[in-house]
């Protein structure tokens, strides 16, 4: 695994934990991100808390997702229980 160092010390969220999103969870957390990882099924997102990650489920976030673009990026905003 080559760990992804471009967010390091940032909040980043993975939406959908299959094979290429737990792994991209790993090499987030190994270059030193802070991951959010969010799967409508529970066994993956109990690998992701595994794998040292937070586990968020988006079904218990509240309306409006606030959407702020940037240049190159969208920032959004979740307000969850």
């Amino acid at each position: 695994m080559i760990p992804v160092t471009t967010f390091a010390g940032k909040k980043v969220a993975v939406f959908g934990l299959g094979g290429s999103g737990l792994a991209s969870c790993r090499a987030l957390k190994a270059g030193g991100a802070e991951v959010v990882a969010c799967d409508d099924d529970p066994k993956r997102m109990a690998d992701a808390v595994a794998a040292g990650c937070a586990a968020v489920d988006l079904r218990a976030c509240r309306s409006p997702i606030r959407r702020r673009i940037g240049r190159s990026a969208s920032r959004v905003r979740l307000r969850c229980r």
